[in-house]
């Protein structure tokens, strides 16, 4: 019995994946926004995809982070704001040790 309730506790965290669909959402708002801007102001965004390229192979900071962890981080840096994108960015700029597409 001691066995079941142990692999019962190995599975996601509660919560885990309608946070993991919330942030994804935020995120590609968050995008779509920096996008339209960027289109605002005169750059051509499909030349400048293309350094999308690397980042698609490229990990980023801590991606061994546990679930939970990482459900706290989203919590901490929401994606809902100018301010709230600007700090999500410090914040994982400073975790960014090189940059990937290097």
């Amino acid at each position: 019995m001691l066995r079941l309730a142990n692999s019962l506790a190995r599975g996601i965290p509660t919560g885990y994946l309608g946070t993991l669909e919330q942030r994804l959402m935020e995120t590609e708002n968050a995008l779509s926004y920096v996008l339209r801007q960027l289109e605002y102001s005169g750059v051509d965004t499909l030349s400048s995809l293309a350094v999308f390229e690397c980042l698609n192979t490229a990990a980023g900071p801590e991606t061994n982070i546990n679930k939970t962890a990482r459900m706290a981080e989203w919590k901490r840096f929401p994606l809902r704001s100018k301010n709230a994108l600007q700090e999500w960015h410090t914040n994982f700029s400073k975790k960014a040790v090189t940059d990937p597409c290097e």
